[in-house]
């Protein structure tokens, strides 16, 4: 198998996975619209349990994207360092001929 047939078979796959996972959601969410209340403190709402399963599956992925996302971009400003530091070394070879 060449390059390119591995990309296209593992594209082919996560639309695959995509698609099942969304008929699953689906069924999920028809067998579970019976109405849920939660109270916190003073409020109280009741909706479909699949709905407040979503909201708290959104919740927690944003929660995840803020407590992670700067470590995220710290480890990209690293490696954009180390790059620009290779290609000094790699130029400053070229120029003098000696390594480093």
């Amino acid at each position: 198998m060449s390059a390119n047939e591995i990309k296209e078979s593992s594209g082919v796959s996560k639309i695959i996975a995509a698609i099942v996972l969304s008929i699953l959601m689906i069924i999920f969410a028809l067998q579970n619209k019976d109405d849920v209340m939660v109270s916190l403190w003073f409020w109280q709402i009741s909706l479909p349990l699949a709905l407040w399963l979503m909201v708290m599956f959104i919740g927690g992925f944003l929660i995840s994207l803020l407590v992670s996302g700067p470590m995220y971009f710290k480890s990209k400003d690293k490696s954009l360092i180390i790059k620009d530091l290779e290609t000094r070394i790699k130029n400053h070879e070229l120029k003098t001929g000696e390594k480093i």
